[in-house]
């Protein structure tokens, strides 16, 4: 069974994959590594995760297994430019533009699975009748290939099933203070905020009137006026019925 999550909300890779480890593998604040291909992973962890994204989506797979991951929005057209990196087998194959992704995200999933990069390995990779061919001989790699919302997703690993979950925006609007917290501009907002409950606080006048009998200056100019002679370190507002 693979683990398949997918969003439409704008976040990070990086966030992203925090947030579902935390959520759904018990793993809060994982530490992320990359090879050195970018490929990223965790450290001492028996968990296995690949990220792809793609026009507004960001989806992630996570298993037990190794996985590599990739996925294309239907509604774009064949690049005739890559089209003829396909090999002619594969081309015999790609009829319209969702063939052209489906050959394409079946090929970077398998690149991605060994941590690979697209120039090392395009060429050398070849998709047809649902195998994977290296340098002309058959692998044993399994492609998976699903499509959903006008995307189509290959997986590639030793997975037979499916779990599919869509993560919503109030999800990850709960991560949000932490994510705040933790940058330079929480600091700056937090002295602000305190700075205006003082203003508008009414411990402001009692801590005034407190501090000017204990210094001896006399009775506060806070005690024995009418409201209207009190000036306010902030404008006031007349309320009308």
């Amino acid at each position: 069974m693979i683990d398949i999550f997918y969003t439409y909300n704008k976040v990070s890779s990086d966030d992203f994959i925090r947030t579902i480890l935390a959520r759904y593998y018990n793993i809060p604040n994982a530490t992320i590594c990359k090879s050195i291909n970018g490929k990223p992973y965790i450290e001492g962890r028996k968990i296995h995760f690949n990220l792809t994204h793609s026009k507004g989506l960001t989806a992630l797979a996570v298993g037990k297994k190794r996985v590599g991951f990739d996925t294309e929005c239907l509604t774009g057209k064949a690049r005739p430019a890559v089209l003829n990196k396909f090999t002619e087998r594969e081309r015999s194959e790609i009829l319209s533009s969702a063939d052209f992704y489906r050959h394409w995200t079946a090929k970077e999933s398998y690149i991605k699975f060994y941590g690979e990069t697209l120039a090392a390995l395009w060429r050398k990779v070849e998709f047809y009748q649902g195998k994977i061919y290296l340098r002309g001989e058959e692998t044993d790699a399994h492609i998976l290939q699903f499509e959903m919302d006008n995307y189509v997703f290959s997986v590639c690993g030793d997975y037979a099933k499916l779990n599919i979950r869509r993560e919503s925006g109030a999800f990850f609007m709960r991560t949000a203070p932490d994510r705040f917290l933790r940058s330079g501009a929480s600091a700056q907002f937090l002295r602000f905020l305190r700075m205006y409950i003082r203003l508008l606080s009414p411990p402001l006048f009692l801590n005034t009137v407190s501090r000017s009998n204990r210094s001896g200056s006399g009775r506060s100019p806070f005690i024995n006026r009418s409201p209207s002679a009190v000036k306010l370190p902030f404008p006031s507002r007349r309320v009308t019925s």
